[in-house]
Formats: structure tokens, C-alpha cells, sequence
């Protein structure tokens, strides 16, 4: 699967498209599903932010949270996502309310902005 023409893939889970899904995507035991009507209109940063945190379920459960913090680290790992990227995302998840399973928007903002200050510290560290 590409978004904005770069592959994306979540180890060995398929990718399911399903423009009838009522979400950006979601993930189920062993796969993923993307809405590319969803998706379509979005920054390539927050594409690969929903694919990589949906592909996050699958290793991290349900905690969205968890799912937030692995994508963001995947961005940071993988090139992706720069600060104005991070901004972009914080500009879509701050719209989103909040509901049983989420937290609100401003809060998952706040968290992965934390996410990505250990992503690039890592990095760094790596280097060193």
C-alpha cells in the first residue's frame, strides 16, 4: 500500500481499504482497514500518522495512547515526521472531542508531543 506515493506497511498485517468504514482507519487482530476517502484532503504527515498508529494496535493493544507513541516513534525512526508535521497532527487530533476510548484531542496532542521529544532524544543518542 502507498500513501502520497510512499509504501506504508505494518510488518506482516494486510492493509483492508474500505471507503464504507465510518473512520480514518481501524485495526482488528491481524490486519488493519484505511478509509482513502477519509484520509483523502488530509497532510501526507497525518496519513501516516492514522496508518502508523492503527498498525500501533498491533503491537501495543488497545491503548491509544500507546498507539499515538508508537507511530509518532515510527515517524521520527523512519523520516516521516519533522516538527511541522507534528504540528499538522496536533492540528487534526486537537479537533477530535474525545470519547469512551480516547482521550480528548488537546490531551493526545500534549502526550505526543511528549513522544516525539523522547523519539528525537533517542535518535540522537543513537547517533552518539
Amino acid at each position: 500500500m502507498k500513501l502520497d506515493g510512499r509504501p506504508v506497511s505494518c510488518g506482516a498485517r494486510p492493509t483492508v481499504i474500505d471507503a464504507k468504514l465510518d473512520s480514518w482507519g481501524g485495526s482488528y487482530p491481524g490486519y488493519l482497514i484505511v478509509n482513502p476517502d477519509r484520509l483523502r484532503g488530509l497532510a501526507t504527515p497525518v496519513k501516516f500518522y492514522v496508518y502508523y498508529h492503527e498498525c500501533g494496535h498491533q503491537f501495543v493493544g488497545a491503548s491509544e495512547t500507546g498507539a499515538d507513541c508508537f507511530s509518532i516513534r515510527r515517524g521520527v525512526t523512519h523520516g516521516w515526521l519533522n516538527a511541522n508535521g507534528m504540528n499538522q497532527i496536533c492540528d487534526f487530533i486537537s479537533q477530535l472531542k474525545g470519547d469512551a476510548a480516547h482521550p480528548p484531542g488537546p490531551q493526545r496532542c500534549e502526550l505526543m508531543r511528549q513522544c516525539y521529544a523522547m523519539a528525537l532524544h533517542d535518535k540522537a543518542q543513537a547517533r552518539n
